[in-house]
């Protein structure tokens, strides 16, 4: 702010307290920085130094989400090409091997949660599929050809043990 010196006609410049630049105007507006040490690093109130602590990584397991997706696979591979199905132990490692990696990594956990979230609406349709198609077969609704070795019962029961297989896992076979 200007005035003018009364005495000599002279104009003075009188700076304001709020504006000065000393550094003895008013206070910062905003959160107040953090203090920092010698080397740089950051002082919180709580007298740690570094970085924040993240966020924990999870340690809740995969492996129902990841068994179930296996399993779902492994059963329409094994529907279109017998025998090129996993073996129980091979589905299990498989199982626990992925698991181990989500536990491990954040970022491979990342996607694989996002993948399961894919494939769990797949599962539903393929579990809602198979009842359908076992109340289809048991209205004899599907036309199946004379000297057909398949027929409405056996469409039934082979869906019956998909979905047992889905759910309880203790069948190892698909022997119709």
């Amino acid at each position: 702010m200007s005035t003018l010196d009364e005495d000599t006609g002279e104009i003075k410049d009188e700076f304001v307290a709020d504006i000065a630049p000393d550094g003895s105007g008013p206070k910062r507006r905003g959160p107040k920085p953090y203090p920092r040490d010698e080397a740089g690093n950051i002082i919180r109130p709580d007298g740690s130094k570094g970085k924040a602590p993240g966020r924990p990584r999870s340690r809740v397991s995969l492996e129902a989400q990841l068994d179930a997706f296996v399993t779902l696979v492994n059963i329409l591979v094994g529907s279109f090409r017998p025998g090129y199905e996993l073996e129980p132990f091979e589905q299990s490692a498989l199982v626990k091997s992925l698991d181990q990696q989500c536990q491990t990594s954040p970022k491979f956990r990342k996607y694989v949660e996002k993948f399961l979230v894919g494939g769990g609406g797949i599962n539903l349709l393929g579990v809602v599929g198979l009842i359908a198609a076992r109340r289809i077969a048991r209205a004899n609704l599907i036309p199946i050809p004379e000297g057909s070795p398949l027929d409405n019962e056996k469409i039934d029961n082979m869906a019956g043990l998909f979905l047992q297989k889905l759910t309880t896992k203790t069948v190892t076979g698909l022997n119709v």
